[in-house]
């Protein structure tokens, strides 16, 4: 709050009458940037109806690089945040989808969305540190072909790193796998940790403690 208010050229006590504490302005922040996701027509098929949430919320994100970590680690808690929760989970129930594979496809694409866009936008803590670039490019450069002879291939081939193709690719996969789902594929033959007991919709689906995709998941109660 001390740096906010210096920012700001005013007392620090001055916020405390907008905002009652550092996690109440965080809230507003992500509040904020929920609220500029373009949210996709209703009457869209739900894949259409996926794949342009996702590049929205992706395009929000990234218009806000300093903010996607922020966004990825506070759960959603306000009208906007759930207007896009729900302009995502909609489609999939009325297109037939259970609630379970609703749910399941909303949490991927949330994690999907903000991995990516954190993978473009995000930096190193602290502002003297490099984002790496320069060292990876020159490392790959001295790899040794009798040791990672498929990268040298890709190095030499001047396979551009393209965050959008990356992007789309990704998309598809989860467009590709949801459609599995609906035409009677179940996927949760390949879960390696079955659930137990009864579960519940939560906002919080990142792994680590405190952390969130924005979007639902199914947590397990023991």
């Amino acid at each position: 709050m001390r740096r906010l208010g210096a920012e700001l050229g005013v007392d620090p006590m001055t916020v405390y009458h907008y905002v009652p504490d550092k996690a109440a302005l965080f809230d507003g922040l992500v509040e904020r940037i929920y609220g500029e996701v373009e949210l996709p027509r209703s009457e869209a098929p739900w894949d259409d109806s996926v794949r342009a949430l996702a590049r929205a919320f992706r395009q929000t994100l990234l218009s806000h690089a300093n903010a996607v970590l922020l966004v990825g680690t506070r759960p959603p808690i306000s009208g906007a945040a759930f207007d896009l929760v729900e302009a995502a989970i909609r489609p999939l129930l009325a297109a037939g989808f259970t609630e379970e594979q609703a749910a399941d496809g909303v949490d991927c694409l949330g994690r999907l969305v903000i991995g990516h866009a954190l993978t473009e936008a995000g930096r190193p803590p602290g502002s003297n540190v490099s984002g790496g670039e320069a060292e990876h490019a020159r490392a790959q450069q001295e790899l040794s072909a009798d040791r990672y002879p498929g990268l040298v291939s890709v190095e030499r081939a001047a396979v551009a790193h393209d965050p959008n193709r990356v992007f789309e690719l990704a998309l598809q996969g989860l467009v590709l796998a949801l459609e599995l789902q609906l035409n009677n594929n179940p996927i949760e033959e390949f879960s390696t940790s079955p659930p137990r007991g009864g579960s519940r919709l939560s906002v919080r689906c990142a792994s680590g403690p405190g952390a969130s995709s924005g979007m639902p998941s199914r947590r397990t109660s023991a």
